[in-house]
């Protein structure tokens, strides 16, 4: 089955029937502020952009965690993500002041 995008939109219940998970699921995470729905109409829909976070809820979901758990492993999973970043600046910037260093 292919998911329908209308624009950037993908309706929920498309994605529910094609990942087999209950809409329930979706709202719970929308109400938790893990993904944002697009109401239009009376049908709800997601931003396709959100796939690859929402993939990754639904497969802890299929893991047995539970919204709050995926709460705190997104947060986490964040953090490292910055971590990450600051590191690469500030190895990028010890490496210019080395640079400088070894040229006078």
């Amino acid at each position: 089955m292919e998911i329908m995008a209308t624009n950037d939109l993908i309706f929920t219940e498309d994605f529910c029937h094609y990942h087999q998970i209950e809409p329930t699921l979706m709202f719970s995470l929308h109400e938790s502020g893990l993904i944002e729905l697009t109401e239009i109409e009376n049908k709800t829909y997601i931003h396709e952009e959100q796939l690859p976070q929402l993939e990754q809820l639904v497969h802890f979901h299929e893991l047995g965690i539970n919204v709050e758990g995926m709460e705190t492993i997104t947060h986490l999973l964040h953090r490292i993500n910055e971590m990450h970043r600051e590191m690469c600046l500030l190895s990028n910037k010890l490496s210019t002041l080395i640079d400088m260093h070894g040229h006078q």
